[in-house]
Order: structure tokens, then sequence, then C-alpha cells
């Protein structure tokens, strides 16, 4: 957070894309790799779930912008379609009165309104699929958040254990089991 949002479209773009990109990196931390590199287990487990919450609050704040873009880009799209519809129209008019000023004049108005649309329609779409890809990893990240936290220990003393099919040992508890 703090840091200044870009002004324009492209550049907003390029900026929700790098956060997005570090939120992406950090869900796909080998955490098993980090903390076998690591002097202090605990220090860098608890670092790393820090780091993990602060990017995801930060995300979540930039996800919502994201989804206020997008919805600003359809009402800007939307609001284009009236006037684009109005110098169409003119065009028409001025062409069966043989107006050639005037209907060149209606005509670029239209080519140059229909060109925003696409514009406008181009970043609607990428700013959806951030949106998207925003909503993928921060819906896993609070899970992995959770899995670190409730199995602390198991991380730090380097301990893993292996569910054998058929077994009835229950080596495994349930996120509930965890808690309890």
């Amino acid at each position: 957070l703090g840091e200044e949002l870009p002004a324009t479209a492209e550049s907003q773009f390029q900026f929700f894309l790098s956060d997005f990109e570090a939120l992406y990196n950090l869900y796909y931390v080998d955490v098993i790799a980090l903390l076998n590199g690591s002097n202090d287990r605990a220090q860098t487990l608890d670092d790393h779930i820090q780091t993990l919450r602060d990017h995801y609050n930060k995300s979540a704040t930039n996800y919502q912008t994201v989804v206020d873009i997008r919805a600003q880009l359809k009402i800007k799209y939307d609001g284009i379609e009236v006037d684009k519809q109005i110098a169409e129209t003119q065009f028409f008019v001025e062409m069966k009165v043989f107006d050639g000023p005037a209907t060149e004049k209606a005509l670029a108005q239209f080519v140059e309104l229909k060109k925003e649309q696409v514009e406008l329609k181009a970043q609607y779409f990428a700013f959806g699929r951030l949106e998207y890809n925003y909503e993928t990893v921060l819906d896993s990240l609070l899970p992995r958040i959770s899995d670190l936290e409730i199995n602390r220990e198991a991380l730090i003393a380097g301990v893993q254990v292996v569910d054998i099919l058929n077994s009835d040992l229950d080596l495994i508890l349930s996120e509930q089991q965890a808690l309890e």
C-alpha cells in the first residue's frame, strides 16, 4: 500500500500485473526448500507467513481497484454507444442530402468513437483476465496461510507425514480436528 496508482489504463494494468506477479510468486514459494535453506526455520516461516498476509491484504485492495476500473471501462464504453449511433445516423442523413463535408465529418466522428470503443473493450477484457487471475490466487492464498500456521511446528521441525491408503493410523488430521 502507499503506492500511487498510475494515471493511464495501460500503466495501471502494468502496475497491477506487477503486483499480481509478486503475489503469484509468493504463493508458489517452495516452503520446504525455503525452510531447508534457513539457519532459523521458525523465524523464516514466521517472516514468510507475515509476507503472505501483507501481500494478500495489498493485493485484495488492488483486486477491488481492478474490479472498479473494469466497471468504469464498461460505463465509458456504454456511454460512447449513444454518441456513436448518433454519428452513424448523422452520416446517413448527410449522405442522403449529398452534403460532402458534413458527411465526411459525421463519418470521421463515427470512426473515432468506434476506435475509442475498441480500445475500451480491449482494456475491459484485459482487466477482466487480471481480475480472474487475482480471484484465483487470492482464493487459494488464505487456505495456504492457514495451512502454514496450523502446521507451523511440523514445518519448523522438518517433519512430513505420509498418508498410506487403507491404513487406519489417522496420522493426518482434518483442519477442524487440528483446531480442537
